[in-house]
């Protein structure tokens, strides 16, 4: 992800403002898929909002999105897998079964 927006670190405060940057960003990814999840299951946009804030806005949640030792790559990674998942039961596509056990198993 540095390299692709040209961040490099000077020293290693600033290495790890970059984790933190690139956890929170994982972090929005993730609320945005949990948000996709809860539409899916409950039809509602009501509830899957207010699903989405609790979640979002937890202590445990905002305190794991910004701590550069906790990796949200691996929560975003799991929660894309579940989607795929349900995608390959709804569809009946194997390969996005594949494809989400492959991730789900990367995330761990």
């Amino acid at each position: 992800m540095s390299t692709l927006f040209n961040m490099k670190p000077r020293d290693p405060f600033s290495f790890i403002r970059m984790i933190e940057l690139m956890n929170s960003f994982f972090a929005s990814i993730g609320v945005a898929a949990f948000f996709l999840i809860l539409k899916k299951i409950t039809s509602n946009l009501k509830i899957s909002i207010l699903g989405v804030g609790a979640l979002a806005f937890s202590n445990a949640f905002i305190i794991n999105a910004i701590n550069s030792n906790q990796p949200m790559v691996g929560f975003t990674i799991s929660l894309i897998s579940v989607i795929l998942t349900y995608l390959w039961l709804d569809l009946d596509k194997l390969f996005l079964g594949f494809i989400g056990g492959l991730l789900l198993s990367l995330s761990m």
